[in-house]
């Protein structure tokens, strides 16, 4: 599953994800995020049954 929101308030796109019917946001086993609190709250919130991975990739420009 991929979603786009264009925001990164934890309300915000948690109000967006909880649109996904709640039978499929149970079936989510795991969710690779970045190290921003605020992903892990979004992550626990709406995905609550997947396990979080924290991607620690750094972008250089």
């Amino acid at each position: 599953m991929v979603g786009i929101i264009k925001s990164t308030r934890s309300d915000t796109v948690v109000e967006h994800l909880l649109k996904i019917d709640r039978r499929l946001r149970l079936k989510v086993k795991e969710i690779t995020l970045d190290t921003i609190a605020s992903m892990k709250l979004i992550a626990k919130r709406s995905f609550p049954n997947a396990l979080q991975v924290i991607d620690r990739f750094m972008y250089k420009n």
